[in-house]
């Protein structure tokens, strides 16, 4: 199914939604999108943003944009429910829209003159900051983790994290995969308060095997050492309120660019005081 975007488009209620600008990370991406739309038995919207698309020649190089990321994704997902649609508006217009109605929008990550040395660019931050839902950022130069991979979640305390968590546990039980939570810090925290702290979603979650990691040092450190053997990083950022460079401090920035595996940022909640999930560990400072 093809159609035009405008500003009050719509995009079926659950479905993943992968942005595609017409590179090599951006199959990749409709690869990984297609893979997680199944799994989900949900659909999969291939979403280009085109405002240059005003003309006959402008519609043809946007078709022939969004026909390669729908071959790639059907060939990795037959029978899936791929819908290709070209939007008007600006890239984080049109994908802040769809993340309105989406439940999870994928992003393919841009990398600069070296392989080692990928780049945020401006989309990434601007759609991860405004987005409803959760955003998955893929890498174009690394392979992915294998299925039976465990997902990584980066663990600030557990009130401020809740939905992150939420997150990871929930894509843990999906994949039938173990969940490795990480914290890191200068705090006197351990392995025990960390299990503890976890333990409604461990209740919530009987089936997914979980191990806690409390270590010292820099916490970007020690979710890119975990992410080495990983499937998936989960990693908290701050409400559409925060401005960017809150969102992306030290730690977010250095995942989202170093991680072998993609990252998916969830948008962090008010911590809740009287929350039986709040963790009694010293909190990191996110630009530590």
């Amino acid at each position: 199914m093809n159609a035009t975007l405008n500003p009050d488009f719509s995009i079926e209620p659950d479905a993943v939604v992968v942005g595609v600008d017409g590179t090599e990370t951006a199959v990749r991406a409709a690869i990984w999108a297609a893979a997680e739309a199944r799994l989900r038995d949900t659909a999969l919207h291939i979403l280009h943003a085109a405002p240059y698309a005003t003309n006959p020649t402008g519609r043809r190089h946007a078709s022939g944009i969004l026909g390669r990321a729908r071959t790639a994704a059907r060939h990795s997902a037959p029978g899936l429910d791929v819908h290709t649609v070209s939007s008007l508006l600006s890239p984080v217009a049109a994908l802040v829209a769809a993340g309105e109605q989406a439940d999870l929008l994928v992003l393919g990550l841009i990398t600069g003159g070296s392989p080692a040395e990928p780049v945020l660019g401006s989309v990434t931050p601007a759609v991860s900051l405004h987005a409803r839902c959760p955003v998955v950022v893929v890498h174009g130069s690394h392979p992915t983790g294998g299925r039976s991979a465990p997902v990584v979640v980066g663990v600030h305390t557990a009130g401020v994290d809740a939905a992150a968590l939420d997150a990871a546990f929930a894509d843990a039980a999906r994949h039938r995969s173990a969940l490795v939570a990480v914290h890191g810090g200068s705090g006197d925290a351990t392995r025990e308060q960390l299990a503890d702290a976890l333990a409604p979603w461990r209740e919530r979650f009987p089936q997914v095997q979980v191990e806690c990691l409390a270590m010292r040092g820099h916490p970007r450190d020690a979710l890119l050492d975990a992410a080495r053997t990983a499937r998936l990083v989960v990693v908290g950022g701050h409400r559409r309120s925060a401005p960017a460079r809150i969102l992306f401090g030290s730690v977010s920035r250095d995942v989202l660019r170093l991680s072998p595996v993609p990252v998916e940022i969830v948008r962090r909640g008010s911590p809740d005081p009287h929350a039986a999930v709040a963790m009694a560990v010293a909190p990191v400072s996110e630009d530590g």
